[in-house]
C-alpha cells in the first residue's frame, strides 16, 4: 500500500486537471461578424505589441544600467596617471611606422614634431572626452560622438596645413590601417580570454 500511496499523491494534481478538462464541455464557438473578428484581433495583436515593446524597454532600460554601471566603473579606474600612460603606450606603438612615413617623405625633424604633437593633443583630447561619457554614462553618447568629431576636424586641418593634402590622405590611410590592426589585434585578446 506504501508503495503505491506515493504514485497517488504524485498523480492527484494531474488526476484533478484531467477531471477539470473532461467535466467541463468545450463551449460552442461564438460566432463573430467579420468587422468583429477583424477588432478581436487587431487587439490581441497590439496586445501582444505592447508586451513585446514592453519586454523590449525592460530589456533595453536593463542593458543601458548595466553600462552605465560598468562606464562607472571605467571612469573611476581611468586616472590621469592611466590616461597619460595609454596615450604614451599608443603613441610609442605608432611611432616606428610614423617615422617610417615621414621619413619617405624626407620632412624635416620639426615639422615631425609637430605633426606628432598634434596627434598626441587629438588622442589626450578624445580620450578626457570618453572620460566624460563614463562619467556620464549612455546619455552623453551624442555629445561625446561631437566633441571626437570636433578633436579630429580640428587635428586634420592643422595637419593638412603642415602636410598638404596629398601626404595627408597618405598619413590618414595609414592611421586607418594601424587602427584596423588595432581593433584586430584587441579582438584576438578578448576572444583567447573567452
Amino acid at each position: 500500500m506504501t508503495k503505491y500511496s506515493g504514485l497517488l499523491i504524485a498523480a492527484l494534481p494531474l488526476l484533478g486537471i484531467a477531471f477539470f478538462y473532461t467535466s467541463n464541455p468545450t463551449p460552442p464557438p461564438i460566432q463573430l461578424t467579420e468587422i468583429e473578428a477583424t477588432s478581436v484581433k487587431r487587439n490581441a495583436s497590439s496586445t501582444q505589441q505592447d508586451y513585446t515593446t514592453q519586454a523590449d524597454q525592460a530589456r533595453s532600460n536593463q542593458v543601458e544600467e548595466t553600462l552605465n554601471k560598468n562606464m562607472a566603473e571605467t571612469a573611476r579606474a581611468l586616472t590621469p596617471k592611466l590616461q597619460k600612460m595609454l596615450i604614451d603606450g599608443l603613441m610609442n606603438s605608432r611611432f616606428p611606422r610614423y617615422q617610417l612615413l615621414f621619413d619617405s617623405w624626407n620632412l624635416d625633424s620639426a615639422t615631425a614634431t609637430l605633426i606628432l604633437d598634434i596627434i598626441r593633443e587629438r588622442e589626450s583630447r578624445s580620450l578626457a572626452a570618453l572620460q566624460e561619457l563614463n562619467m556620464v554614462g549612455v546619455s552623453g553618447r551624442k555629445r561625446f560622438a561631437e566633441e571626437h568629431r570636433t578633436e579630429k576636424g580640428y587635428a586634420d586641418i592643422q595637419m593638412i596645413g603642415l602636410l598638404g593634402e596629398q601626404r595627408f590622405k597618405e598619413f590618414s590611410k595609414l592611421e586607418a590601417d594601424m587602427k584596423i590592426e588595432m581593433k584586430a589585434h584587441t579582438q584576438k585578446i578578448l576572444n583567447n580570454l573567452e
